[in-house]
């Protein structure tokens, strides 16, 4: 258990080490590349996202197996790596023109391409990594992921202030893989390994369809607002909207990494019990996984859109005024989407994967139909905080048929579930006007944030003082308002038991 804490332990401290080098590479790209650039490199990051999903998925559940690898299927799954990090490279290098045909983006092609090069070299290093990781080295392979990053960030950097602007945004990636596969490849050399039989690269692939799907389903519907705002706005707005968006996507990463830790989760448990799902959750369980996700949904992200217009700006410097204004717009729909995302969890530990399906195509359809209707709006000053606006419509459906689903079977109670979000909502939106307000105050950016962190402590005070009132707070003692009502039996021959008794699984 000592040594699980201790790799926990390093993986935590890679991922704030990699979060504060990317806020690092933010601020320095906001002040040196134009937001037409920055536009074009985040729907070519996106695209390289779904290829690196697609690709990645048929080895990733044999990488993550529990165990040291004996040192054949270690060559096996490099060897794999490689063959499937060629075939990507491969694929984006025919699709690189498709983007910028799509949504008339011509520097989108270049970037697309030189981010593609991470393939060559990223999946023999995910590969190299996990091996260290299973071979009792944990602290080794953060510590090469981490350097990892730090050259690639570095070289990124140098090739702009050379002015090679903006193709050293593009070249982070690439070079980032090619040391941390070098570094953990010298590594693994020097491991000793147990031997065994010989391994067949392709007895190594696993093809995971749900999570496939699923996982892509999920990176277009994040995907598809950035690509509505280029195609309709240009890549200028898109690189406002992409900034905007990715301050609200640091609480959502931040809470799924809390979220699968506190439940006992790493990533290899977690692909674990994808593989394997269980087949019921307890009651008290789900309740207090909706209630959390409400809390730090709307509670946290009405903090965020009060004090978070400051700190982007204090981030990105003079010049982004459009995208500090959108983050309040945003937070609405990063709020939907972690409560949504935290539900699509529950239903996986439910095994309900064809009604998560169906949930996941409900969202595409609402947000498709949500940015359909701003259209109209495209050529106005207000058609960025439309869109911002719409991004919110397809996770307040999904969690909408969540919260019905959830209801019949009597796993939620759902009017107890939509007074816990009433109740962080308003929590979050003292929170955000009393930040605004205090914000207002100051004209330095550094100053409106001071300003704006100080008026939250009111607010503070006042769930300090009556936490015991709040919703999660009962969540986490167990207590409920009242018994769970039970079905009503289905024949005069018996009576069902209650289906929400505390505590009883609910399939």
């Amino acid at each position: 258990m000592h040594a699980e804490d201790a790799a926990g332990g390093w993986r935590w401290g890679g991922a704030a080490f990699g979060l504060l080098l990317q806020l690092c590479c933010v601020a320095y790209a906001a002040r040196h590349v134009s937001p037409a650039a920055l536009g074009a490199y985040a729907v070519a990051l996106t695209a390289v996202h779904l290829l690196a999903h697609l690709a990645g998925g048929a080895i990733a559940a044999s990488l993550h197996r529990a165990g040291p690898p004996t040192r054949p299927a270690a060559h096996a799954a490099l060897r794999l790596a490689g063959i499937t990090g060629f075939t990507g490279f491969a694929v984006a290098q025919l699709a690189a023109p498709l983007p910028a045909l799509l949504l008339h983006t011509p520097g989108t092609t270049p970037l697309l391409r030189l981010l593609a090069c991470a393939f060559l070299c990223r999946p023999a290093a995910d590969a190299a990594l996990a091996a260290l990781r299973r071979a009792g080295r944990p602290r080794d392979a953060v510590l090469t992921d981490a350097g990892g990053q730090a050259a690639g960030a570095a070289t990124g950097l140098l090739l702009l202030a050379g002015g090679v602007n903006p193709l050293g945004l593009a070249a982070v990636l690439p070079v980032s893989a090619a040391v941390a596969l070098g570094a953990a490849g010298l590594l693994l050399s020097r491991t000793p390994l147990p031997e065994g039989p010989p391994v067949q690269a392709a007895s190594l692939i696993r093809v995971p369809w749900f999570e496939a799907g699923f996982g892509l389903l999920r990176l277009v519907a994040a995907g598809a607002p950035l690509w509505v705002v280029c195609g309709l706005l240009g890549p200028g707005a898109a690189g406002v909207y992409s900034r905007a968006a990715g301050l609200c996507e640091v609480p959502v990463t931040v809470y799924g990494r809390v979220a699968n830790r506190t439940a006992g989760g790493s990533r290899e448990a977690d692909r674990h019990r994808a593989s394997r799902p269980v087949r019921g959750v307890d009651v008290p369980t789900a309740r207090l996984a909706v209630t959390a996700a409400s809390a730090a949904g709307f509670a946290g992200f009405g903090i965020v859109a009060g004090a978070g217009p400051a700190a982007l700006a204090l981030l990105l410097g003079p010049g982004w005024e459009s995208a500090t204004a959108l983050v309040p717009w945003l937070c609405a729909a990063g709020a939907l989407h972690l409560v949504y995302s935290a539900g699509c969890s529950l239903d996986l530990a439910r095994g309900r994967r064809r009604e998560l399906l169906g949930t996941h195509l409900v969202v595409l359809l609402a947000t498709a139909a949500a940015l359909a209707v701003v259209l109209p709006w495209r050529g106005s000053g207000s058609a960025l905080p439309l869109l911002a606006c719409a991004a919110a419509a397809g996770p307040a459906a999904g969690h909408a048929l969540q919260l019905v689903r959830w209801g019949r079977c009597g796993l939620v109670r759902v009017r107890e579930a939509l007074r816990a979000h009433a109740v962080h909502c308003g929590i979050g939106a003292a929170a955000g006007a009393l930040a605004t307000l205090a914000g207002s105050a100051a004209a330095a950016p550094g100053d409106r944030l001071l300003y704006g962190l100080l008026a939250l402590a009111p607010v503070a005070l006042l769930c300090a003082g009556l936490h015991e009132q709040l919703p999660l707070s009962a969540a986490l003692s167990g207590d409920r308002p009242g018994p769970a009502p039970a079905p009503q039996p289905r024949s005069s021959a018996r009576t069902p038991a209650p289906r929400g008794t505390a505590g009883a699984p609910v399939p």
